[in-house]
Formats: C-alpha cells, sequence, structure tokens
C-alpha cells in the first residue's frame, strides 16, 4: 500500500467522524436545565482541538522530513523549505513580545482566565492572526498584479 492510498484512508476517516460529529452538533438536543443547552458543544471543540493538532504536527513533521531528505543533494533548496516554519516561530516570538499581560479589570469575574500568562497568549494569538491575514491579502494582490504583467 503505497503513502497516497494510507493518506486518503485517513483522510475519509477524519472526515466521516467530522460529518458525524457535525451532525450531532446540529441536530442539538436540549439539556435538562430550561435554556436550550447543546449537549455536544463539548465533543465538537475537542475534534477541532485534534484536526487542529494533527495539522500542526503533520506540517512539523513532514516539513523536518523534507528538510532532511533534500539536506544532502540539495542544501540551498533544504534551506529554502524549512523558512516558512522559522519565520512563522519568529512572529508567534515576536507576538508574545510585544503582546499585553496586564490584568484587565472585570469587577465581576472571578475566574482563571485573567492572568497574565493567558492575556499574553491571547494577544499573541491575535497578533499573529493579524499578520497571517495579512500576508494572505498582499500574496493575493501581489499575485494578481504579476498575473496581469505576465
Amino acid at each position: 500500500m503505497n503513502l497516497t492510498k494510507i493518506t486518503s484512508w485517513v483522510l475519509y476517516v477524519l472526515m466521516a467522524v467530522s460529518v458525524v460529529i457535525a451532525v450531532l452538533f446540529y441536530t442539538g438536543g436540549t439539556s435538562e436545565i430550561d435554556a436550550p443547552v447543546n449537549p455536544h458543544v463539548n465533543t465538537t471543540l475537542y475534534w477541532g482541538y485534534v484536526l487542529v493538532i494533527i495539522a500542526l504536527g503533520a506540517t512539523l513533521l513532514l516539513s523536518i522530513f523534507n528538510f532532511i531528505r533534500n539536506l544532502s543533494h540539495d542544501p540551498k533548496g533544504a534551506v529554502k523549505s524549512i523558512v516558512p516554519i522559522v519565520g512563522l516561530a519568529l512572529v508567534i516570538v515576536i507576538s508574545w513580545a510585544i503582546g499585553d499581560g496586564s490584568e484587565l479589570y472585570m469587577p465581576n469575574y472571578k475566574g482563571p482566565d485573567n492572568t497574565y500568562t493567558w492575556l499574553k497568549f491571547a494577544d499573541m494569538l491575535f497578533y499573529t492572526m493579524y499578520f497571517l491575514f495579512g500576508v494572505a491579502i498582499v500574496s493575493v494582490v501581489v499575485s494578481s498584479v504579476i498575473k496581469i504583467f505576465r
């Protein structure tokens, strides 16, 4: 069995589980309290976490594998293949550094999430998202302009 067949079957399994969880989520239900509450929200969130972890793991592992494979016969190409990963890590570190960790004033909130670490983490996620969104817009515009002049 080749790698393409294996990845196809993994994709079909992930899609089937996603469809089942989506059907459970959208058909919902109510809990025993008066307000309507979907009991499958946590399942949907955890499945989303699993998919993100699988995507990140596969991306990192395949990038490292590609780097190691190309290092012997094309060192310059190998370095080029690892640049996006290093660039994203740099963006994440810079986003963490510029994030504000000062506690928010929330008079009625006594939860555990209004702490320095979680606030810096939230800022890191927002700044990274803004940067990637900007890169996506610039790349669409630049590729459109390049296509016009070809």
